[in-house]
């Protein structure tokens, strides 16, 4: 499960955190692409985002706003 563009969790993080924390991973290589692909299909911006998110920085909806903002006419 490990790559390059999402970290793994800390071993110091309790396992009901490290849970989420991987749940969280899942869904970024999803969102992202790398299930797919093997690769991001998204901007270094957006993967910037789904980092912060797989690490509980910014929820999913904050990750979603943030992108709707970088868009044109925003």
């Amino acid at each position: 499960m490990s790559n390059v563009y999402f970290p793994l969790p800390p071993a110091t993080l309790a396992p009901a955190a490290q849970a989420q924390w991987l749940g969280r991973l899942q869904e970024a290589e999803r969102i992202s692409g790398l299930r797919e692909a093997g690769g991001p299909l998204v901007s270094r911006e957006t993967l910037a985002f789904l980092q912060r998110y797989v690490q509980g920085e910014l929820s999913l909806a904050q990750v979603v706003r943030l992108q709707s903002q970088r868009l044109p006419g925003k």
